[in-house]
């Protein structure tokens, strides 16, 4: 998303927002009520622009503390009867919302909100803020709920609810495919997996879907393509790309790659199903995948790109400043300093132009403390099993040691961006390292070692 277009629906919400405020300052209305949307409250895929315009409003309304009228930010869904969902592209954008747990709000809940919204009421139990358009089983059951709502911000929400339909659903696929006893009842069983995923992903019965026919024709896109890819990965433990999906000549053919490529048959093992289904795709750093090398961006490609980013925040002033000393850079030192870095391109010993260069200059010469200027956040989903303290302690050594096992044995599994693998190289570094300061340029010491062992201790009680 360029910078443009994030601003088009963000802005007509903060200047319109922030005019009418003004034109009507002096009038001492009794309300100020602005339509937001739910999508500032729990995000929605590919409208970061718009849910920021939302999420002004609804700051907007929480910070008029001394205005005589009573401003209040509804957080609306998606309402049943309007016209924006009348055409083919509307029902999809419903079917999207649905599978990330909104309700449908009908016209008569709607104006029952904002009758209260401009009543006197409202300005009494001093009401900001109203969030309608989702519950507790909506986002619990939701098969493709925003990430937002599975933090711990929304546990208030969520309760104890963990979405059990889905997870009995998806052991029910694990048992089935585990169970088979030969490749035809292992093929049948990604089929109806398959199946039964599609039909909830395009609302659509099993008597309207052909086995024979592209997964294409059921009017799926990239973003369900997306998602269904993920479900592979999570709950089949199978390595399928989107563009295969898309791809596919038919729910068959489909099913047969799948079916090739999936731990759960090739290690035949159904001990703990539900565990395994969780490592997502089997792509081992032992398979020899090759990643092409580091391309060199051409000296003008460069600093068009510079240029363009440095447009979004720059006065007109300090646009025309940048721009006189990029044409100087060009003309200048900028040639000299592209030729040696072609030169280090063609380097036989040079694996990557750009690893020293950033390693160097980025971190090993930099004096600057690590706190406040590399701050590192992180965050777990609650779990269902309550932990103490030592508890959790245990478990997060034990996943570490089993990470660093896999590392040092080669078996993690491949990462992916954007279905393109990611270089993996840096997780050398993770364990056993360390910086050794020295003049001008510090050196990272990284000893090659095993495993250390592991002792099993009751836990003291206290």
């Amino acid at each position: 998303m360029t910078a443009e277009d994030f601003n088009v629906p963000l802005l007509t919400k903060l200047y319109g927002t922030k005019y009418l405020s003004e034109a009507f300052a002096k009038l001492s209305l009794d309300f100020f009520v602005m339509l937001s949307s739910l999508s500032g409250i729990v995000g929605s895929r590919g409208q970061a622009n718009y849910a920021a315009g939302n999420t002004f409003q609804d700051a907007f309304a929480q910070n008029q503390r001394n205005s005589k009228t009573h401003f209040m930010a509804l957080d609306f869904g998606m309402i049943e009867g309007t016209t924006v969902y009348n055409n083919n592209e509307g029902q999809t954008r419903i079917q999207n919302l649905l599978r990330q747990g909104w309700i449908p709000i009908d016209l008569e809940k709607f104006l029952a909100v904002l009758d209260y919204a401009i009543s006197p009421n409202a300005r009494e139990d001093d009401c900001k803020q109203a969030v309608i358009g989702f519950d507790r089983m909506s986002l619990n059951e939701a098969e493709n709920a925003p990430p937002t709502t599975r933090s711990a911000m929304f546990f208030h929400v969520r309760g104890s609810l963990d979405g059990t339909m889905r997870t009995e659903t998806n052991n029910s696929h694990i048992h089935n495919i585990t169970s088979s006893k030969s490749p035809v009842e292992v093929h049948q069983a990604f089929i109806t997996a398959i199946v039964q995923r599609l039909c909830t992903l395009v609302a659509l019965d099993r008597e309207s879907i052909s086995l024979d026919s592209p997964l294409m024709s059921y009017g799926l896109d990239s973003l369900t393509a997306i998602e269904l890819k993920n479900w592979f990965a999570q709950d089949l433990n199978t390595a399928i790309q989107a563009s295969e999906i898309l791809d596919a000549p038919s729910i068959v053919a489909l099913a047969t790659k799948a079916a090739s490529r999936s731990k759960l048959v090739q290690t035949g093992s159904n001990e703990n199903p539900e565990q395994d289904s969780k490592r997502g795709p089997n792509h081992n750093m032992n398979t020899g995948l090759s990643l092409p090398q580091l391309p060199l961006p051409d000296l003008s490609g460069t600093l068009e790109l510079y240029y363009d980013r440095a447009r979004s925040f720059l006065s007109e002033d300090k646009l025309e400043h940048t721009g006189d000393a990029v044409r100087l850079f060009r003309e200048g030192i900028g040639l000299q300093l592209q030729q040696r870095l072609l030169e280090r391109t063609r380097d036989p010993e040079i694996d990557n132009w750009e690893y020293d260069l950033q390693v160097s200059s980025i971190y090993l010469k930099a004096r600057e403390p690590i706190y406040p200027y590399g701050i590192f956040y992180g965050s777990h989903q609650l779990t269902k099993i309550p932990h103490g303290q030592a508890e959790r302690a245990a478990v997060i050594s034990l996943a570490t040691l089993e990470f660093m096992q896999r590392l040092n044995d080669g078996g993690l599994d491949q990462d992916h961006l954007n279905e393109e693998p990611l270089c993996m190289d840096s997780l050398q570094w993770l364990f056993n390292t360390s910086r050794k300061p020295f003049i001008n340029i510090d050196k990272v010491i990284c000893l090659k070692s095993s495993l250390g062992k592991v002792a099993q201790m009751p836990l003291m009680k206290v």
